[in-house]
């Protein structure tokens, strides 16, 4: 029965016994006095009104905890790519050293060409063909041989990185999967990077990319961060940032108001990674140890 239904029924007993005291003698034979019928009346009403107020509270309470719980539900995981997903470290190294003595050409001269292009090949001004034949023929020793061999070499060194996945990699991107949770990549990379990273076995379990050669911006500009959250149609704290740190990411998306977690199960000592451990961040030694953010 409906509290107001009762309030109702209550109110016409109180009635009807009022009804029955004697005008003259101020009560009958077996009722209660009127002024007691109405005191009870009113403190009934009162319990009845504090009991409605009391449910509304705590549904407007519940809701409200509800509805906040879902604010912060992670809806899905933004990963980087480079000492996160996969690991140049892991097998033989192709950078500028290695490229110089395969072109003929003094490292330190090669350097100076090559070091101060960083940002133009990872914001999509060069392509590595391009800069590397301009390199060759400014040092005089361009040819189709040496130019398609350093190519070759350089490719496969990038796709070499993806045969050595720690073991939990793939588990982690399908156990997000089956849990319905999106899955976003933003790297800063190169030409030859962005062809190698969307043939890889990798790329078809991402929902969004943000790849800063094709975006022509990179970490830590927080643009790629938006577009990423764009893309994906979702909010920065809907998701999870997960890292290695370099580029100063992880400052970035914590900026942006992403929620945000450092993988440092590729980091190593006495290597030429970029970044270190961070202690203001969670630190996560193992991919799968992610799910425990994710379930909690």
């Amino acid at each position: 029965m409906k509290p107001f239904d009762i309030l109702t029924k209550v109110s016409k007993w109180f009635v009807g016994q009022a009804a029955k005291t004697s005008p003259s003698h101020g009560e009958n034979r077996g009722s209660i006095p009127l002024r007691t019928a109405y005191i009870v009346f009113v403190r009934g009403l009162v319990i009845l009104v504090l009991v409605r107020v009391s449910g509304l509270f705590i549904f407007y309470h519940v809701y409200k905890s509800k509805r906040e719980e879902e604010a912060y539900m992670i809806k899905a995981v933004i990963f980087d790519m480079y000492e996160t997903l996969i690991t140049l470290y892991e097998s033989p190294l192709y950078f500028g050293e290695q490229i110089a003595k395969d072109a003929g050409i003094p490292v330190f001269k090669f350097q100076e060409l090559w070091r101060p292009t960083e940002t133009g090949r990872a914001i999509g001004q060069y392509t590595f063909e391009g800069l590397l034949e301009q390199i060759l023929k400014e040092c005089d020793c361009y040819t189709e041989e040496k130019h398609r061999l350093i190519v070759k070499k350089r490719i496969a060194c990038k796709e070499e990185a993806f045969k050595h996945l720690h073991q939990e990699i793939i588990p982690l991107l399908q156990a997000l999967k089956n849990r319905g949770i999106k899955i976003g990549l933003i790297s800063n990379c190169f030409s030859e990077e962005a062809m190698v990273i969307r043939k890889s076995v990798l790329f078809p379990y991402f929902d969004a990319v943000c790849l800063s050669y094709e975006e022509k911006i990179q970490k830590p500009n927080q643009e790629i961060f938006r577009r990423c959250l764009e893309k994906l149609s979702l909010s920065a704290d809907e998701c999870l940032y997960v890292g290695d740190g370099g580029s100063n990411e992880l400052e970035a998306a914590t900026t942006v108001g992403m929620h945000v977690a450092q993988a440092v199960w590729y980091l190593k000592e006495g290597t030429m990674q970029p970044a270190k451990r961070k202690a203001e961040y969670i630190n996560l030694d193992t991919p799968l140890n992610l799910l425990n953010i994710i379930d909690d």
